[in-house]
């Protein structure tokens, strides 16, 4: 009974990491690393307790080996073989590792629903400071970010967290394509409250994708 109690609570601790990890994404670079990193290690520990060191089997492993390999011999075109060398194991393999995290982690749909939550409480906060930033105070509240102009009479295309437009709007066409699939598809067993909640984070996201002019990701 004590070992369950504790694997619930280790499961636990890993949501709290994902949830952080999805949160932060589009704010905080820093705090994406560290609960990145919190999470892997947990991953690893709650594997070595259970004596498992195999990956869960998935469709899209084959996908990720190539996708290494053709990053790999990517180095041997680079100009800076030291930078490349140290992305591929910081950036590329570390982001296929959260890939099994997060997928071996959720293995009941309430656990999916309520990280899907978190990610439209996240889309909420960004694209609501996007429209504070671009229609009352000129910069974001997050970093404090001006709204991007090359010209200083005009107010500039919505950047909310990000630098630029370019960020911002690649961050939107990630998720927007998600929220309009449950939108039309996947809301039927949703209650009220939580379907207008998915609506609004879509147009959401429309809007704002809109606001940043971003012809290449319209």
């Amino acid at each position: 009974m004590v070992g369950l109690d504790r694997e619930k609570t280790l499961d636990r601790v890993m949501e709290w990491f994902i949830w952080g990890i999805i949160f932060c994404l589009p704010f905080s670079k820093s705090l994406v690393e560290i609960f990145v990193s919190l999470a892997f290690f947990l991953w690893i520990f709650k594997k070595v307790k259970a004596r498992d060191i195999l990956l869960k089997s998935s469709p899209i492993i084959p996908a990720f080996g190539l996708y290494f390999l053709i990053n790999l011999l990517s180095l041997f075109w680079s100009t800076s073989l030291s930078l490349s060398f140290r992305a591929l194991f910081t950036k590329v393999l570390e982001y296929i590792i959260l890939f099994f995290v997060i997928y071996e982690f959720i293995d009941t749909e309430k656990k999916l629903k309520r990280i899907f939550f978190i990610i439209i409480i996240s889309i909420c906060l960004i694209t609501i400071n996007g429209l504070i930033q671009q229609f009352y105070t000129g910069y974001d509240l997050l970093h404090y970010y001006p709204a991007f102009s090359l010209t200083p009479i005009f107010r500039g295309f919505v950047t909310s967290s990000f630098p630029f437009p370019n960020d911002y709007a690649a961050w939107i066409i990630t998720l927007l394509p998600l929220c309009l699939i449950l939108s039309f598809f996947g809301l039927k067993e949703f209650s009220k409250r939580n379907r207008i909640l998915v609506y609004s984070a879509t147009l959401l996201l429309a809007f704002s994708l809109y606001l940043t002019n971003v012809r290449a990701a319209w």
